[in-house]
């Protein structure tokens, strides 16, 4: 057993600007980690693989993001920042940051066209995300495979799949993240795949074709082949750590 976490995850921030339908957060209250906490992981962040920059909300809201990542970059520049974003802050110094010691980032977008981005993502700008996403690969033109753009399916948004993934090429990503609409309120569940699960195989296989002829890797699950995954044991408390905004520390988010 190594003597460090090989993964410190450190939520940011709980602030989030966009309010997207399937965000199954119920408390909005912003609670952002003390500077003060994130120096006292100096050890942890020198001795990790992968510093995994998160939190229930979009992590660039964080006020001092800047101060963070410089602090980040001067004590471990290994290629160690993990991040998940809903894009519209990945820009200028911030960006790039991230990019000069990226190891992964994944970018929320779910949608192939303007509309229904304007529909689903509420307060979200379609154009200002999608020209941070290409300024953004191409500060990393050689790192195309760590770039992921995710897609959340649901019935008002699945026959634009596979432009989703000629979008994701068009921007420079090289992976694409297909996940179905997990319904946690009422009001939207009439949303879901479940009824219409023919189409969403469909789809998601004209997304993986495409993705084959444009070098576009693209997961994801069908309703009627794909078997649960089987996990027989945990092995997060061994190679992970969470540190909270709070400051509190567990195995991990849940």
């Amino acid at each position: 057993m190594q003597a460090y976490p090989k993964t410190v995850n450190v939520c940011f921030t709980t602030k989030c600007n966009y309010q997207c339908f399937f965000c199954n957060r119920n408390n909005f209250t912003t609670i952002e980690i003390d500077f003060e906490n994130l120096v006292k992981l100096e050890t942890l962040i020198k001795n990790c693989d992968i510093l995994d920059i998160t939190g229930w909300g979009e992590p660039l809201l964080y006020p001092k993001i800047k101060e963070a990542l410089v602090y980040i970059n001067s004590i471990n520049n290994k290629g160690i920042i993990r991040l998940a974003t809903n894009g519209s802050l990945l820009h200028g110094e911030t960006a790039s940051l991230i990019a000069e010691n990226l190891n992964f980032i994944t970018i929320s977008v779910s949608a192939g066209k303007e509309e229904e981005y304007n529909e689903y993502i509420h307060k979200g700008t379609w154009n200002k995300v999608l020209e941070n996403i290409k300024s953004f690969s191409g500060r990393v033109p050689e790192k195309r495979n760590v770039i992921n753009l995710t897609f959340v399916a649901h019935q008002g948004n699945i026959h634009s799949f596979p432009d989703f993934v000629k979008l994701a090429s068009e921007l420079g990503a090289g992976r694409v993240l297909f996940s179905h609409l997990i319904v946690t309120k009422k009001e939207n569940f009439d949303k879901s795949l479940w009824f219409n699960q023919e189409l969403s195989d469909e789809k998601l296989q004209e997304g993986i074709d495409i993705g084959k002829e444009l070098n576009v890797s693209v997961d994801g699950r069908f309703f009627n082949s794909d078997p649960a995954p089987s996990i027989s044991s945990c092995t997060y408390p061994l190679t992970d750590i969470h540190i909270g905004t709070k400051g509190t520390v567990s195995p991990c988010c849940f």
